[in-house]
């Protein structure tokens, strides 16, 4: 068996990396990708499980921004794109139309990494007027995500690094630039913090699991071999799956619940 190498020090942003063979990249969508996936399989008497944490990132902004809107729509079990569409427009949940939906989740996820509206208007089809439109109106509808990445930014500014809610801290040198562009991928940087609590969470549930803190360090390491980590998303080896699901929920105190997708891996 050929197993890979995680290397947790090497990307800034915190995430594993995997080499020799790096696992993160292998293709999903061709036909030469599902070839290559085909040759992935469990030991006798193991299965292999895919678990990913379902829109983790959406969750730790509503707690950090402190957004009841957003809270209350995961909190309810509700689409958070078709939410915030309804909010955005002024409309019912039932007449969210799915292009609207669709634009929501863009400008959901765009707003995290700092996508201006350049990029948006690429992501949504419409013109670069039309999404500074929407990033306005959004930005106007949830003023405390506003005002969380204006926060982060000018702390930055002050700082030379963003600080993620668990302390890991990310140097900024670029927002001192006198290049304007520089600037700007530093300010994206910045925001991009909240994918590095995502990658904290993920490392935290691995080491529980490990540690066996849910039963028998012996029982718990049987249970499940960690052998691909794609940001959020994780692949095991695994015999027995309560394992996983209860180690991966119950780590991390934040005011709007995870929920974790898990289904058979490849």
């Amino acid at each position: 068996r050929i197993h890979t190498r995680f290397n947790q020090t090497e990307a800034r942003t915190g995430r594993l990396s995997s080499d020799n063979p790096n696992l993160q990249n292998i293709p999903i969508r061709t036909e030469l990708g599902s070839q290559l996936r085909a040759y992935f399989v469990a030991r006798p008497g193991c299965v292999l499980v895919d678990a990913d944490y379902s829109q983790i990132e959406l969750r730790i902004l509503a707690h950090v921004t402190g957004d009841e809107h957003m809270q209350q729509a995961f909190l309810t079990g509700e689409d958070i794109h078709r939410s915030t569409a309804a909010k955005i427009y002024g409309l019912p949940l039932e007449q969210v139309t799915p292009r609207l939906r669709s634009s929501a989740k863009a400008i959901n996820f765009g707003i995290m990494y700092g996508k201006g509206a350049y990029s948006l208007s690429k992501d949504i089809g419409v013109s670069v007027k039309e999404a500074d439109a929407f990033l306005k109106n959004y930005l106007a509808t949830f003023p405390k995500v506003s005002g969380y990445m204006d926060k982060t930014i000018s702390d930055a500014r002050n700082c030379g690094y963003v600080s993620t809610l668990f302390g890991r801290r990310r140097s900024l040198p670029e927002l001192t630039s006198n290049n304007h562009n520089i600037r700007a991928s530093g300010e994206r940087m910045g925001l991009k913090s909240l994918s590095c609590v995502t990658y904290t969470v993920s490392f935290m549930a691995l080491s529980r699991l490990q540690a066996g803190a849910h039963g028998p360090q012996e029982v718990v390491r049987l249970a499940a071999r960690t052998f691909e980590f794609n940001h959020e998303n994780l692949a095991f080896r695994q015999q027995f799956s309560a394992l996983v699901t209860t180690n991966f929920l119950e780590l991390s105190h934040v005011d709007d619940p995870f929920s974790l997708h898990r289904k058979p891996a490849f």
